[in-house]
């Protein structure tokens, strides 16, 4: 095909799909082809599918019809283009955080963190606190999240540690202060003597702050000597 003809026809494809686009994202327009008609209402039923899956309580609380509407404003001038059910729940948070009051916006956004630390492809491992010694390296579990909920949401209000542990439960761990030091110590990985080293706490007691940690899967460690737990 010649360099122009095969422009031409670029151009013609592309200003078809942005026709067709515009159609299934605006409800309002006209259109008798019934193949459209149930291709826009099967987008917007995946989408309402997402946020209630991903947002239960945002769509409990806010009514079918209301959401039903959002999901019209989103498609009309949120251009998202990714398709995959992590991508819409993604494309539909940034879109909605700046049209609700502040109070829904930290729900959503707490229920946006359950969602990912659920979906994280971070491998958990069990370890074991018997397995602490002074060889071992410290790490976060890989899905950990943080989040400080302002008001009382899902009866939770605070700092919390969201993660998920070896039997892919997730976990809503209350944050103190020492919680949050100690999180901030180990960062990526530590030693457990660098550990040692930093903190004033006696041995005791950080023996048992590392031991119900790693119980409930907030930390792992693995030995430099043999890397398991």
């Amino acid at each position: 095909m010649p360099q122009k003809e095969h422009e031409m026809s670029a151009y013609v494809n592309m200003e078809l799909s942005q026709e067709f686009s515009s159609i299934l994202r605006n409800k309002q327009s006209i259109t008798k082809d019934p193949s459209i008609l149930l291709y826009r209402e099967f987008l917007r039923g995946n989408i309402e599918n997402v946020i209630e899956h991903t947002f239960p309580v945002f769509y409990q609380k806010t009514g079918i019809k209301n959401v039903q509407q959002h999901i019209d404003d989103f498609l009309q001038d949120h251009h998202a283009l990714s398709p995959e059910f992590h991508h819409i729940a993604t494309e539909f948070l940034t879109f909605i955080q700046e049209r609700v009051s502040p109070e829904i916006r930290q729900g959503l956004e707490y229920e946006w963190v359950l969602f990912c630390v659920e979906i994280d492809e971070g491998i958990v491992s069990h370890c074991s606190p018997e397995g602490l010694s002074n060889e071992s390296i410290l790490t976060t579990n890989p899905t950990l999240l943080c989040i400080t909920l302002n008001q009382e949401i899902d009866g939770l209000q605070g700092s919390f540690a969201i993660f998920r542990d070896a039997q892919h439960q997730v976990i809503r761990k209350p944050l103190s202060l020492f919680d949050h030091w100690m999180l901030s110590q180990i960062g990526t990985s530590c030693s457990f003597l660098a550990l040692k080293s930093s903190t004033e706490t006696t041995e005791m007691q950080l023996q048992h702050w590392l031991s119900e940690a790693t119980e409930i899967g907030l930390i792992q460690h693995q030995s430099t000597l043999r890397l398991e737990c």
